[in-house]
């Protein structure tokens, strides 16, 4: 045997040491890239898994501060978690809260949604906050939102939001009063009638007509002599088909 040389079996155990030694530092390394690139949030594959995905992987806590990590990801998550652990956890809705503030328009539009779910003060105050956001839609959204909860909490946010400075908003605050409140909203809706907007005023008459009633009529009444010929018209249709 040549001085230095190993018996071929030592040889080949030695050679096997080695590279079972070079796997496993590869794929210690691998796993190391792969969790530090990993998403912050887990992504549901489709409806079905949504649910599984966020109670395995995101914990509501986790939310609050973090949605700027990676927005799409986070507004996908956040219904989720919502229905999870109901839109009325102190948790969820700062963390829906939050997301109102979010720059990507998606985000807030789901976490408006989701609050739409809540019930409570919180979920209402957070509502109530998008009606101060800068983007129309998302106070719009907002409006829709509140409507949708009823009650004399988000009545009295609704009622703010009808001097809204952009026009599709008031539009969409009148409806909501008038859904909501019903004849108890027949002095706030009174008061538009002599709003500037043509348009709004013949949107506060259809939405009276809806609501009919002797407290109506009075206000129909007034309306069938405004100085714009669409609202005239439309408080005049009214009336008509109250006296059938």
């Amino acid at each position: 045997m040549r001085p230095g040389w190993l018996p071929l079996r030592k040889r080949t155990g030695s050679c096997c040491l080695v590279f079972l030694a070079a796997l496993v530092a590869a794929h210690t390394a691998t796993r190391s890239t792969d969790e530090s690139n990993a998403p912050a949030f887990s992504v549901a594959r489709g409806p079905g898994d949504a649910r599984q995905a966020t109670s395995s992987r995101i914990d509501p806590s986790d939310l609050v501060g973090n949605e700027d990590r990676n927005h799409a990801r986070w507004s996908r998550q956040v219904p989720a978690i919502a229905a999870d652990h109901g839109a009325d956890s102190i948790t969820v809705v700062a963390a829906l809260e939050s997301a109102i503030s979010d720059p990507s328009r998606d985000s807030r539009a789901e976490a408006i949604g989701a609050l739409a779910h809540g019930t409570d003060v919180r979920s209402i105050g957070a509502l109530a906050g998008a009606l101060d956001h800068p983007d129309p839609d998302t106070r719009l959204e907002a409006v829709e939102a509140l409507g949708d909860l009823d009650g004399p909490l988000a009545l009295a946010h609704l009622s703010r939001a009808l001097w809204d400075r952009d026009d599709s908003v008031r539009y969409a605050a009148v409806e909501a009063v008038g859904e909501i409140a019903g004849h108890e909203a027949m002095t706030t809706l009174g008061g538009l009638l002599e709003d500037p907007d043509p348009a709004l005023r013949a949107l506060v008459v259809d939405v009276l007509g809806e609501i009919s009633g002797p407290q109506a009529r009075p206000l129909l009444v007034r309306a069938a002599l405004d100085s714009e010929a669409s609202v005239r018209l439309a408080a005049r249709d009214w009336l008509d088909d109250d006296a059938r």
